[in-house]
């Protein structure tokens, strides 16, 4: 595995500008991450050193919950644990010790020492490798007291992990955004670990200013980096190390990939400690921030100008310009863009410039827009066609009538065409028979979109037709039969009478028995006796049904000449 080792030297901001002058546009140059943000750092694979423990035992019997054990044997992560003296207890879930004192290795190497006075939080103590050598634990920072911090060294000795422990998040109000859930946590000194998306690469610095080193590519990316957020504002530009060529450039990163780069001197690199102190940063939410540039009305250098924007509603939108300032205005490199955000934050309208700019006007620079799109719509890549801000993702309904042709001076006004360049459908809004080209209309409202014979263009044809569908020939009918069925059973029934008959000399007593027998009762029922097959009824034996009348869609292609 490669090895990083950042040298941070003090060097001037306002070191030598670019010249605004004709540049090549870089289009999905380098793709640097997909998933994550560069500087997104997960606690929960760390937390995990402490949790799911497996196959816990006491000389091979099973645990009782909440008895005092001598010693539980036990598999974490594949190595073998045990605890001496404890109270088992399961915990919140099921594979966690919350009340072992101690953890040992097989080798009898005290593994975790587990403070029982801080029960709340399994993470602070440290845990030791076989040998006995420190592996991950929160400590105080000596130099920051308050701030604890993530450590965490490799077997060898060499650091992967240090930086300030996020515990909880907490509230904060602010008399413009009101109260929001925050997570961050300030710290005067710099983080250094393995980002989310990739354990060979690097970061170094703060939450809002740092260096990335990207591992597949071998390039390191120097400045802020918290405008690379997607949900902040998804671009920054960035002073880039090429380690492969010992080239330098600064560039425009947009959705992690490199969309515009110029050439830049070793010296230009900016300083991370300086950048911090030059900068104010504070975050509301984890979609709102300030980060601002100390001075940013008359800079001269690399800066940076995010602010949050009242809009709709309260901190609906986020205003960005990062780049080279001269005067206080964008001048060489840079990137502005406004998101407004509606919808719960599910939809949003982005209007971005990246590129040269001069005096704080775009000069050379790739215009980016998007109206009332989703987060699953690409707007961040350069589309082929003007007006158009991302390409469709549904598959066409209907179908490409080939061996037929529409001619550009048969379609009129309002008619609907697919673009297949984009994968998008579009009204017609003007017709040059002349010219020979067609205008539609196109996500910007201040842009009709011209469409020539370099494109493949079909026209939208529906009709009515029969509304056809398949049918099984043969239907699978059951065969009844009848029969009679004992349902239950009346009981037999005996009864006895008797009575006297008066006489002149004697009385006579008279008995009479009566009796009935059981009786069974039948119903008779219906039941299947097996199946045929028919001729289904329904197409009558020809496959196919008639289920009235539809629209059906054809697509026909245009012919420009």
């Amino acid at each position: 595995m490669k090895k990083l080792f950042f040298i941070v030297t003090f060097i001037s901001i306002t070191a030598c500008l670019n010249t605004v002058n004709a540049q090549s546009f870089i289009y999905d140059d380098i793709k640097l991450s997909s998933i994550y943000d560069f500087s997104e750092f997960k606690f929960d694979k760390y937390r995990a050193y402490r949790t799911h423990f497996e196959k816990a035992n006491s000389k091979g019997k099973s645990l009782k919950n909440k008895k005092k054990h001598k010693r539980i044997d036990f598999i974490n992560h594949g190595k073998a644990l045990y605890s001496t003296k404890v109270t088992y207890n399961s915990g919140l879930f099921d594979g966690q010790f919350p009340f072992c004192t101690r953890y040992y290795a097989s080798n009898e190497q005290l593994n975790y020492d587990y403070n029982i006075e801080n029960g709340n939080n399994i993470l602070r103590n440290p845990m030791f490798y076989e040998n006995g050598n420190f592996w991950n634990g929160v400590v105080e920072d000596k130099g920051e007291p308050g701030v604890n911090r993530f450590v965490e060294i490799d077997p060898d000795g060499n650091k992967i992990a240090d930086l300030p422990y996020k515990e909880r998040y907490f509230y904060k109000e602010h008399p413009t955004y009101g109260r929001n859930r925050v997570d961050y946590v300030s710290s005067k000194n710099p983080s250094y670990y393995a980002p989310a998306n990739n354990e060979n690469d690097r970061y170094y610095g703060y939450d809002h200013t740092g260096s990335y080193y990207n591992y597949e590519n071998d390039l390191e990316l120097t400045g802020f980096i918290y405008p690379t957020k997607k949900n902040v504002t998804n671009g920054s530009v960035l002073f880039m190390e090429d380690k492969k060529t010992q080239e330098n450039y600064w560039v425009v990163i947009i959705d992690k990939e490199i969309k515009f780069k110029t050439k830049a001197h070793a010296n230009e690199k900016p300083d991370i400690l300086q950048l911090k102190r030059q900068t104010d940063f504070e975050v509301y939410s984890y979609n709102i921030a300030t980060l601002v540039s100390h001075g940013i009305d008359t800079l001269n250098g690399y800066g940076v100008h995010m602010i949050p924007q009242d809009n709709y509603k309260l901190s609906d939108a986020t205003f960005l310009e990062v780049g080279h300032f001269k005067n206080g205005k964008l001048h060489g490199i840079g990137y502005r863009t406004k998101i407004v955000r509606y919808h719960s934050g599910y939809r949003y309208d982005v209007d971005a410039y990246y590129g040269l700019f001069e005096n704080g006007n775009p000069k050379n620079t790739k215009h980016i827009f998007g109206n009332s799109v989703t987060k699953h719509e690409n707007i961040w890549d350069v589309m082929p066609i003007e007006g158009f801000s991302h390409k469709g993702r549904r598959a066409l309904t209907g179908r490409k009538k080939y061996g037929f042709e529409t001619k550009i001076n048969e379609l009129k006004v309002g008619d609907i065409v697919y673009i297949e360049s984009i994968n998008r459908t579009a009204k017609i809004k003007s017709v040059n028979n002349t010219q020979k080209y067609i205008t539609v209309f196109s996500d910007n409202p201040n842009i009709q979109a011209k469409i020539t014979n370099n494109e493949k263009v079909y026209m939208k044809h529906d009709y009515v037709a029969d509304n056809n569908q398949s049918c099984e020939k043969t239907i699978r009918v059951p065969i009844y039969k009848e029969t009679k069925k004992h349902v239950y059973t009346i009981p037999a029934k005996y009864t006895n009478d008797s009575y006297t008959v008066k006489g002149v000399y004697y009385d006579k007593h008279v008995y009479k028995s009566n009796y009935i027998p059981a009786q069974k009762v039948y119903k008779e029922i219906r039941y299947v006796d097996g199946y045929t097959k028919q001729v289904c009824p329904i197409c009558n034996g020809t496959g196919a049904a008639n289920k009235g009348k539809i629209i059906k869609t054809d697509w026909i292609p245009v012919v420009f000449n």
